[in-house]
């Protein structure tokens, strides 16, 4: 039937006459199976939409129409191979074009040779159509082996791809891909991992290819047209276990039309299509915009294709063909002859801005390029995506002059836990490589890096090794995870000596130097040296001796670790915690890590895993840890801190989740933009792959940097790249400098006779970060969790190849514990700081460098034993410095409670217990009590005083108070024949009841001695400051605190010259500093800007951490520092060997027999524990003490001076009696008759007081009748009482003035009160729900809430609505109002007015169901104010029918009949006949409130019902109502009883600004009305408007 068509249409042709035939028609044969989605069919239609392009806008070629005859061959050679012999015997046939199919094309040449006819653009890329032989083929496209080189090309120099699979259906078309794969010698046996043709059998390659793919990276599929494959819909499995990680190659394929073979092979996402040309669906060029024009016009909306754009540009080729052949043949009878001679005779075409050609004697191939289109996760509309084009003088690709890369292989756990982490190692390897080749490489040649997935299997990751050993023949192996994963490889890895770099373990099986393995490089330190670094900070820092360990169940290498380190500080772990990898679940580790009490842990996890465990301790959720917001947890170089981070933000335990939470870095912290090494990083991470910037994705680009240094020295050498060559340079090198950062040394030459070490470690040093506590949410982590931290010392820099912990000192401990350790303005704090500047830079004593450990006792007697037990038991101190209970009789107790075993250092008491008897374990460096009144009596005869009274506060018999009292009567009488004229004592209840007393001392006294506190001082002088007398104060007085509070006083500054203190140190003063070398040393090392930061404190307010007790701990740090030296000139304090008790007994032996250096006017002695008996034995320093005063300055400041040409300095260790003393009996009776009078006095002033109570005012007090019953209650005042109960005191006195002003205001009466509740009742009703809410909007405005409960509680934090007005701030109140008949009566203790009924008992109840800062009234109350109300769901008034009609029963019936009169009345005039109507409404509401006598204008309020609510103890169900003011209305309540999430954090106290948009929830009412001043949304909810006065506003 074919043949019969070809012979009519060849005989049609023949009919037309010779003379028409130079103006005729130019035919083209094609032959081809030709259906709508065949490629035959597809070329056609490019071949015709050419065609007609060329004729509608040139008239053709030369002015003659062009066409193509097309004819069906069923895609049989026999049928194909007839047509071309039938086409070839009609002249009219002037060239054949756009076969398909190779076998059908090589059988029309070959059937056509010899004959001068042009055969363009066979559609086949086999070898055999480009032979030389065959002038008459025209060649559009390059070659399968062209394609072949591009594809492999790309695979293995972009892709990094090795494992090839070649699906096929020539032999052509494998023997080019395994041609060229062959002669770049990827692979030593097998070219091709897999390959099955599949033309004849698909179903076979695709059921093969399920169980013979595995490993594979690319597929190839060579294939013509339109195979079976595409019939074969049944399987629908995909064959690969990691489809994603597969590039697809389809070769030669109608990308289009084969859609359904890919799909069926292989779901990938990264599928390429190779083509001499673009992609046609790219605009980018102008021929296929050309292309896209013409299909338009010729067939309108007809998909593009490949093919079809083939054929297009075929057409093209043959319209300049045929142009140049009539051009040069200067005629228009055109020829098959003459046609082929310009092809080569032109051999360049431009079909646009394509370059088509040259062709020549020896290339029949117009293409000099391949191009790649790409679809991602889609087989539609592919794009370009690369171009492999080789030069215009070569006519095929040749694959000798590809440079193959050097490749080094990466196996990582791309599937587990740990992906994140070998993501960011991987790209920072990726960006160091990218750089370099960048730069053109190692001589042209890139470095890749091949990663392969082994998803933390040890299996899959030899496996991987032995791929990247032996078929890859990577020059090194990098960036391996978990050492128990990489174990199994390391037999493969040692036999074939591959380098072996980058482990990202700390496992000393890789840092071995026994046996040393040479090809082991690592960058990051092992981790002996990691927990070296950890161990070392928390010990030699921070003086941290019970230390915990978290470690991996299954990895015992480092608890070995671990403890041997600790081992080497002479200390034993103090509890340990395991848990098993993969798992989060560390309970076991949290409950068994609290068996011991550790003041530090230390991680050995994953960051996850070690996050779970801080998170977990800081919640302690079963109260199983003394003190776990104290804990320090070090992080073992885990992961990097931004990791950490986020995972800790992840659990959110408190909030402060990250504080005391550091890591190691065993690489440089990269976030410092002032080094080099990190800028360049930043930079190229950035242009490479713009991800968060993590130390591990540092580390990674570190260690490619590396690889890169160790290049760049062979490619100067000119070296072969190979593994041996590879690793002889890096040690030759030994250590690259890397923008400043030095890497190594490398070392593999060992040697024990010379000490020589082998190394293959590169970083030197190890550092501490901290993790920042001020995160705000995930997105920033990055920004606001990481920081640096400046830890100086904490850096660990190593000399040789590993820490060396035997060099290391611990340091000597004292241990100090008092009260306000973190109060910077406390006598405590500036001692502690003192003290730490004396020590700060002690780093040079062999025997250790002295540390003070601090505890907080929070005004706990209790606690202050506690923890001076725990210091000297578990934290081994040497000593106990600074010391000070409440007062010192609480000093002697503890001392008794521990036996006087622990040494005392400069305790802060001038106490005799503490130096008599004497005991050798206690030191003082004050002056005694006795010495400072015998300092007072010298003062005083100089001054020739003689009168001079003893006011002293009484707290025991055996205090310091009555030493001093027992030292004037016996010191004055023996040695200076002097006494006091009268003796005051006093007690705390009583210090205000002495006044009269002391304002009654005689006008000749000339002195007042105080023993007592900085209160008690004051008030005494205050009270007889009309004597013109002196006072003088003791050393234990805090005196600078003192007279800074006299000079508040206008009346008491012209005294202050005249107040006097007892001074063993100079008083300090910052302009006196420079006159005293210790005082000047001490503003000097305080006001260091270094030390100030590593103490967490503001280096720009140096001046206030300055102080009097300050200096006293500055000389007594001093002091310690100069016995230390001492110890370490001493013989045992070389041995490591000597353990805390002997340095216990050591340090008291040497400060025995130390002199203390005296500077400037400090007077000391020696001390002495060599004596025949303890009365004769001296534990005190000071010899010499000072008066000291203050002179007030213009500026109302004060000047501390000492008084000019005195001071009291002793031969002896202290004051000596001239004679016995003298009877105090006298002086004792005397005050004890006068107390005794004195509480009779005060008794009986109580006894009227009671009695004029009674006749208290009560006026407002309701009769018994209807009233407003209000009960109001603080929320969780309990727990606020417990966590502040100094800041609640203050809240709760602003609270009741609050109160009771309104009280008074709103004409109520303050029943009674219980603890933080009130009673109050109101006759009106309107006054009582105006009084409730002005409290709340007062309590709201109040301005003296102390900031640490509003920052610290979360019952008293700050709240915004949606327009940022503070709606919650302080204290939260519920307040409670039900309106009935109560019953008054007198209560019979009080004499007051109280109230009792059951409306008294329904407001207490309702008043437990408001919630703090919400205002709950009854039903019978909102009606008795409806007027006043209006409903915030609705818009109405709760004034309606039924309301009037109980406001009528409810009167009296005088009351009605007027009421009722005035109705009728208005009905009459209005005629209206409605029974509420709005007369009505408005007279019953003037009736009402002049019945309940509620003048004026009061503001509206708003109700909205809260259900019905069971009350305790009452019959069923109450409805009941929140009430609230405009303002107030956006408030929304807590659940009661809710657990305060604040409670157990540690506490910023700085006040909260105003919240951001983004913090708030958004406001966007739909479609906004007004309506009484109010904002309606679509949910028809009535809400306060947002802008423009409201009538209701308040």
């Amino acid at each position: 039937m074919h043949v019969l068509l070809l012979l009519v249409l060849l005989l049609a042709i023949n009919s037309l006459s010779y003379d028409n035939a130079l103006s005729s028609t130019l035919y083209f044969g094609m032959s081809g199976q030709f259906t709508a989605t065949s490629s035959a069919g597809q070329v056609s239609l490019g071949i015709n939409a050419g065609f007609q392009e060329a004729n509608s806008k040139f008239g053709g070629a030369a002015g003659r129409p062009l066409a193509l005859v097309t004819v069906q061959d069923d895609n049989s050679e026999t049928n194909t191979t007839f047509n071309t012999i039938r086409f070839s015997q009609n002249s009219s046939i002037i060239g054949l074009m756009g076969y398909t199919g190779l076998y059908s094309s090589l059988s029309s040449a070959q059937a056509i040779q010899g004959q001068n006819i042009p055969f363009f653009c066979p559609t086949s890329g086999a070898e055999q159509l480009r032979n030389s032989s065959y002038r008459h083929v025209i060649n559009m496209k390059a070659s399968y082996f062209d394609e072949c080189s591009a594809i492999v090309n790309y695979m293995i120099n972009a892709l990094s791809v090795r494992e090839i699979a070649v699906i096929y259906s020539t032999d052509a078309a494998t023997s080019s891909i395994n041609q060229y794969l062959n002669k770049i010698s990827l692979q030593s046996s097998t070219p091709v991992k897999y390959s099955c043709m599949f033309s004849s059998t698909p179903n076979t390659c695709i059921n093969q290819m399920s169980t013979s793919l595995s490993g594979v990276e690319s597929i190839i599929i060579l294939a013509e047209g339109n195979h079976q494959c595409n019939q074969h819909d049944q399987d629908k499995q995909r064959p690969f276990v990691k489809p994603n990680d597969i590039h697809l190659f389809t070769t030669s394929l109608s990308f289009d039309n084969n859609v359904n073979i890919t799909s069926r092979l292989v779901s990938v996402e990264n599928v390429h299509t190779t083509s001499a040309i673009w992609s046609p669906y790219d605009s980018t060029t102008d021929y296929i915009k050309s292309y896209q024009s013409a299909m338009s016009a010729f067939s309108p909306g007809t998909p593009l294709t490949t093919f079809s754009l083939e054929g297009y540009l075929c057409s093209q080729l043959v319209v300049q063909a045929l142009q140049q052949a009539v051009y040069s043949a200067g005629t228009n009878n055109i020829t098959g002859l003459n046609i082929i001679q310009s092809i080569y005779s032109n051999s360049l075409f431009y079909i646009r801005d394509l370059a088509v050609g040259p062709f020549s004697s020896i290339c029949n191939q117009g293409s000099r390029a391949y191009l790649s289109n790409y679809s991602k996760s889609s087989f539609l509309r592919p794009m370009p995506e690369w171009t492999y084009a080789w030069p215009k003088g070569s006519c095929y690709a040749d694959p000798s002059n590809i440079i193959q890369p050097i490749v080094f292989g990466q196996s990582i756990p791309l599937s587990t836990n740990l992906k994140s982490f070998a993501i960011d190692y991987m790209n920072g390897l990726k960006g160091a490589f990218n750089d370099y080749n960048t730069r053109g490489g190692y001589n042209g040649r890139k470095v890749q890096l091949d990663v392969l997935d082994d998803s933390g299997d040890s299996d899959i990751m030899l496996n991987n090794t032995k791929y990247f050993a032996d078929t890859i023949k990577v020059v090194g192996i990098v960036g391996y995870f978990t050492s128990t994963v990489i174990s199994p490889s390391l037999p493969t890895i040692n036999a074939r000596a591959i380098p072996f770099m980058g482990v990202y373990t700390g496992s000393n099986a890789f840092r071995s130097s026994n046996p040393f393995m040479r090809n082991y490089i690592n960058l990051r330190m092992g981790n002996n040296d990691d927990f070296a670094t950890s161990i070392a900070y928390l010990i030699r820092t921070k003086a941290i001796t019970r230390i915990s360990f978290l470690y991996q169940s299954d990895s015992i290498t480092s608890l070995t670790s671990f403890t041997r380190i600790l081992s080497d500080f002479s200390l034993v772990p103090e509890s340990l915690g395991a848990y098993t990898f993969g798992s989060l679940n560390v309970t076991d580790a949290y409950i068994s890590i609290a068996k011991g009490n550790p003041e530090a842990i230390i991680t050995g996890g994953q960051a996850d895993v070690s996050a779970a465990l801080v998170t977990l301790i800081k919640r302690d959720p079963l109260k199983i840890y003394q003190n776990p917001s104290q804990i320090i947890f070090v992080l073992n170089s885990i992961s990097s801190p931004y990791y950490a981070a986020r995972y800790l933000a992840s659990y959110k335990p408190t909030s402060d989740y990250t504080r005391n939470v550091f890591m190691t870095e065993v690489v440089p912290v990269p976030y410092s933009t002032n080094i080099a090494l990190f800028q360049t990083w930043t930079n190229s991470m950035k242009s490479f792959s713009p991800q968060l910037l993590t130390s591990t994705n540092f580390e990674g680009y570190l260690m490619g940097r590396v690889i890169i240094s160790n290049l760049l020295a062979m490619q100067y050498n000119a070296s072969m790249v190979t593994r041996s060559k590879f690793l002889d340079h890096l040690y030759n090198a030994q250590s690259y400098l890397i923008d400043g950062y030095q890497i190594g040394n490398y070392a593999d030459q060992c040697n024990a006779t010379t000490g020589t070490v082998c190394c293959n470690t590169g970083m030197k040093s190890i550092s501490l970060v901290s993790i920042n506590q001020n995160a705000k949410n995930t997105s920033t982590l990055y920004t606001d969790l990481i920081q640096t931290a400046p830890y100086g010392t904490n850096s660990i820099t190593i000399n040789k190849c590993s820490i060396d912990v035997s060099s290391f000192t611990t340091p000597i401990v004292f241990g100090i514990v008092g009260t306000g350790l973190n109060d910077t303005t406390s006598s405590f704090f500036r001692y502690v700081i003192g003290m730490k500047a004396a020590f700060y830079g002690e780093d040079d004593l062999s025997v250790g460098n002295p540390f003070l450990k601090t505890y907080d006792d929070f005004g706990s007697l209790s606690t202050n034993n506690a923890l001076l037990d725990l210091m000297w038991r578990r934290d081994k101190v040497v000593a106990v410095v600074g010391h000070s209970n409440q007062n010192d009789h609480q000093i002697t107790n503890t001392m008794s409670i521990f036996n006087y075993s622990i040494n005392f250092i400069a305790p802060l008491s001038g106490s005799m217990t503490l130096r008599y008897p004497f005991r050798p374990n206690i030191i003082n460096y004050r002056a005694s009590i006795r010495d400072e009144v015998a300092t007072m009596l010298k003062f005083l005869t100089n001054a020739r005083i003689k009168k001079f009274i003893i006011a002293s506060f009484i707290v025991s018999t055996t205090s310091t108070n009555e030493d001093g009292i027992k030292g004037f009567l016996e010191i004055g009488s023996a040695n200076y024949g002097v006494s006091p004229t009268d003796i005051i004592r006093f007690t705390e209840a009583s210090s205000n009841g002495f006044m009269s007393r002391l304002k009654s001392a005689s006008e000749e006294t000339q002195a007042i001695v105080i023993f007592g506190n900085t209160t008690h001082a004051f008030n005494i002088i205050n009270a007889t400051k009309s004597l013109g007398a002196i006072w003088m104060v003791s050393n234990d007085m805090n005196f600078n605190s003192l007279t800074s509070t006299l000079t508040r006083y206008s009346d008491l500054r012209p005294i202050i010259p005249n107040v006097y203190a007892t001074r063993s140190l100079p008083p300090f003063d910052i302009n006196l500093a420079p006159k005293f070398p210790t005082m000047n040393a001490y503003v000097s090392e305080v006001s260091d800007s270094t030390f100030l930061s590593e103490q967490g404190l503001d280096p720009t307010k140096w001046k206030t951490y300055l102080g009097t007790f300050g200096f006293e701990g500055y000389v007594v740090g001093k002091y310690l520092t100069q016995v230390l030296r001492s110890v370490s000139t001493s013989a045992i304090s070389k041995s490591r060997a000597i353990n805390v008790d002997q340095l216990r007994r050591l340090f008291l032996g040497l400060a025995f027999n130390t002199l203390p250096t005296s500077q400037g006017d400090i007077i000391v002695g020696s001390i002495s524990s060599s004596c025949e008996d303890a009365d004769t034995c001296c534990n005190q320093i000071t010899r010499g003490l000072f008066m000291q005063t203050s002179t007030v300055n213009s500026d109302t400041t004060i000047s501390p001076t000492s008084v000019a040409n005195f001071s009291f300095v002793m031969s002896a260790c202290g004051v000596v009696l001239q004679s016995s003393p003298t009877n105090i009996l006298p002086y004792i009776l005397g005050p004890l008759i006068a107390f005794g009078a004195l509480c009779v006095v005060i008794l009986i002033g109580i006894l009227i007081w009671a009695k004029l109570s009674r006749s208290i005012k009560i006026g407002n007090a309701p009769k018994s009748g209807r009233m407003a019953v209000a009960f109001t209650d603080v929320q969780s005042s309990t727990s606020l009482w417990q966590r502040f109960p100094n800041e609640m005191g203050r809240a709760l006195k602003k609270h009741n003035l609050i109160l009771r002003k309104l009280i008074s205001k709103f004409n109520g009466y303050e029943v009674k009160t219980q603890g933080d509740s009130f009673m109050v009742c109101f006759a009106n009703p309107y006054d009582a729900v105006d009084w409730a809410v002005n409290v709340q909007k007062e309590l709201l405005d109040c301005e003296s809430w102390p900031t640490e409960l509003i920052v610290g509680s979360y019952d008293c934090r700050m709240e915004w609505d949606d327009l940022k007005n503070i709606i919650f701030k302080g204290l939260r109140v519920r307040i409670g109002i039900h309106f009935g008949e109560a019953e008054k009566i007198i209560d019979p203790t009080t004499n007051r007015p109280d109230y009792f009924g059951t409306t008294v008992n329904k407001a207490a109840r309702v008043e437990s169901v408001a919630s703090g800062g919400q205002i709950v009234i009854s039903f019978r109350l909102l009606k008795a104010i409806a007027d006043d109300v209006i409903n915030i769901e609705t818009g109405d008034k709760a004034v309606d029918e039924k309301w009037f009609s109980e406001m009528l029963e409810e009167m009296s019936s005088d009351e009605r009949t007027t009421l009722t009169g005035s109705l009728s009345n208005s009905n009459s005039r209005q005629g209206s006949t409605n029974s509420l109507n709005l007369s009505m409404i408005s007279t019953g509401v003037s009736e009402k409130r002049k019945r309940y006598g509620a003048g004026g204008n009061r503001s509206l309020l708003y109700y909205r019902s809260i259900g019905e609510h069971a009350l305790k103890g009452l019959a069923g169900k109450e409805l009941l109502f929140s009430i609230s003011c405009h303002r107030l209305s956006c408030r929304k309540f807590d659940k009661k009883d809710a657990v305060d999430p604040m409670a157990d954090r540690e506490l910023d106290f700085t006040l909260p600004t105003s919240p951001s948009d983004a913090e708030l929830h958004s406001y966007s009412p739909s479609t906004p009305q007004s309506h009484h001043g109010l904002l309606r949304t679509a949910s028809n909810k009535v809400l306060p408007s947002s802008s423009g006065p409201s009538p209701y506003d308040d």
